[in-house]
C-alpha cells in the first residue's frame, strides 16, 4: 500500500519534496492509516486535531490519543476545541456543516501561520461513493456527482486510491493504533445510513463497485469540465451587468433555447435552486412583476428582462431622521436646510429637490422603501393616489420601482424621493419657513 500511496501522489501531482504537509487526524482508522503512510515517507508533516465536543469524554480521549501518538513520534501537533453545537445553532447550520466550516477555517489558519503548503485529509474511495449518493439526493446536478476532488487549492486527498477494506487490512498488518468513533454506527445521519445500508448492497451486486464509482466520477469530472466551459460561454453572452443589478434579456433565453436545467446553471451562483429555475422558465410568458427569492438575491421578471438584484439590509430597514440632522449619507444622501420664505422665492422644479412648509412637517422623519398599499397626494393634485398607480403613470420599469425611497412624517408620505412631493405639505401664502430637502443620490 505504501507504493500505491506514493504512486498516487506522483500521478496526481499532489506533493513535491519541498512541500510541508498538515495532516488532519481525528484518531480514527482512515486518518491514522494516512499518518502512518506519511511517517514512512520523507515528507515534512504536522498534525492538526479538532475536538468538536460532541461525544463528551470520548472527544477528549480522542484528542489525548492523537497528542500522545504525535509526542511519541516527535510530530508537531496542533489541537483546538470547538463548541460545535452552539456554533451550529447560532449560524443556522446542521452539526455536520458547522463542524466542516469550523475545521476547514482552522486548518487554513494553521497552514497560513505555520508555513504548511498543503493540507491532507483522509478521504477514501468509500467516502467518494457516499458523497456521490448524498449529492444524488440533493438535486446537485452533474457537478455534485463528480464526488470529492483529489485536490482543491492546498487541500489534497492522498487516500482516494484506497477503499475502507484495504485501509483496515493495512491497519491490521502494521498494528496501527486508532480510536473508534461511536457516532459512525448511528444511521440517523445520512452519510452513515448510506455507508451501512446502501453501499454494502451495491458491493454484493458488483464486487468492484468502489472502483466503478471512482471511474464514473472521473468521467463525470471531464464531462463537467466540458459542460462548465459551455455554461461560462453562455453566461458571457446573456448576463449583462447594469448599474447595481444583473439583467438577462428574455429574448436571449428563447434564442439560446435555455431549459430549466441550463437556467439553473446560469443563476445558481446567486443562490437560486433548480426549482426556482424551473418556475422561472415555466412563467417566462406570464405578466411582468413575478419575483423569485434566494437567500441573498431576488429575481424579478420585467417585460423584456429578468433582473437579478442583491437583497440589501437597507431594503427592509427604516431610517429615522431628526430635526437637527442637516445631512444623511445612509442609505441615500439627503441634505436638509431651512430658510425664511421671501417674496422672490420660487419652488425648485428639479425632482431631486423638494420644498415644504416647515411648520407642517413634524419630526422625526422616516426614510424607507415604498411598499404596496402606500399612497400620497401628488403635488398639484387634491386627491390621493396609490404609489403603484403613480409609477404606472410615470411608466417606471420594475427595476426603477425597486429603487424608490419614500420620506414620511408620521404616517404621511411627504416625498416620493426624486419623483414628487406631497401636496398637503406644499408652500402656500401663509408659509413662513421653507424646509428644503435635496437628494444627492
Amino acid at each position: 500500500m505504501q507504493n500505491r500511496f506514493q504512486k498516487f501522489i506522483n500521478e496526481k501531482n499532489l506533493l513535491t519534496p519541498a512541500d510541508e504537509v498538515l495532516l488532519t487526524v481525528s484518531g480514527g482508522r482512515d486518518s491514522m492509516a494516512m499518518l502512518h503512510l506519511f511517517l514512512q515517507s520523507e515528507y515534512k508533516i504536522g498534525v492538526a486535531h479538532c475536538n468538536f465536543n460532541l461525544r463528551g469524554n470520548e472527544s477528549d480521549t480522542d484528542q489525548e490519543f492523537v497528542k500522545e501518538f504525535c509526542g511519541k513520534h516527535k510530530i508537531r501537533f496542533y489541537a483546538i476545541s470547538f463548541e460545535t453545537a452552539g456554533y451550529a445553532k447560532e449560524n443556522n447550520l446542521s452539526i455536520q456543516m458547522a463542524a466542516r466550516e469550523l475545521r476547514y477555517n482552522w486548518f487554513n489558519k494553521i497552514a497560513n501561520e505555520c508555513g504548511y503548503s498543503k493540507i491532507a485529509t483522509a478521504h477514501n474511495l468509500n467516502d467518494l461513493a457516499e458523497t456521490f449518493f448524498i449529492n444524488l439526493t440533493r438535486k446537485s446536478g452533474i457537478k455534485g456527482l463528480t464526488g470529492i476532488p483529489v485536490k482543491n487549492g492546498i487541500i489534497i486527498r492522498p487516500l482516494l486510491f484506497a477503499g475502507r477494506e484495504e485501509i483496515n487490512n493495512y491497519i491490521i498488518k502494521n498494528q496501527i493504533p486508532y480510536r473508534e468513533d461511536s457516532s459512525n454506527a448511528q444511521t440517523k445521519y445520512l452519510r452513515n445510513s448510506i455507508r451501512h445500508n446502501i453501499i454494502p448492497e451495491f458491493e454484493k451486486i458488483s464486487p468492484n463497485f468502489l472502483e466503478s464509482v471512482e471511474t464514473s466520477t472521473r468521467l463525470l469530472n471531464e464531462s463537467n469540465r466540458i459542460y462548465t466551459r459551455f455554461i461560462d460561454k453562455l453566461k458571457q453572452q446573456i448576463l449583462r451587468e447594469i448599474k447595481d443589478y444583473v439583467g438577462i434579456k428574455i429574448s436571449d433565453l428563447a434564442e439560446h433555447q435555455v431549459s430549466a436545467e441550463i437556467m439553473y446553471e446560469i443563476i445558481s451562483d446567486y443562490g437560486f435552486t433548480y426549482d426556482n429555475a424551473r418556475n422561472i422558465i415555466e412563467s417566462i410568458n406570464n405578466q411582468p412583476g413575478l419575483t423569485f427569492m434566494s437567500d441573498s438575491y431576488k429575481l424579478i421578471k420585467d417585460r423584456e428582462l429578468l433582473i437579478i438584484k442583491e437583497i440589501k439590509e437597507s431594503d427592509s430597514k427604516e431610517y429615522i431622521i431628526h430635526s437637527e440632522n442637516r445631512e444623511i449619507t445612509t442609505p441615500i444622501k439627503l441634505s436638509f436646510s431651512k430658510k425664511k420664505l421671501t417674496p422672490d422665492f420660487e419652488v425648485n422644479k428639479i425632482n431631486k429637490i423638494a420644498s415644504f412648509d416647515a411648520d407642517k412637517i413634524l419630526f422625526p422623519l422616516s426614510l424607507r422603501r415604498w411598499k404596496m398599499g402606500d399612497y400620497f397626494y401628488p403635488f398639484g393634485m387634491d386627491g390621493k393616489k396609490k404609489l403603484s398607480d403613480f409609477f404606472v403613470d410615470k411608466k417606471l420599469s420594475l427595476i426603477e420601482k425597486e429603487d424608490v425611497w419614500v420620506l414620511s412624517a408620521g404616517d404621511d408620505i411627504i416625498w416620493v424621493v426624486n419623483y414628487r412631493s406631497d401636496n398637503r405639505f406644499r408652500i402656500t401664502k401663509s408659509t413662513k419657513t421653507v424646509l428644503e430637502i435635496e437628494s444627492k443620490s
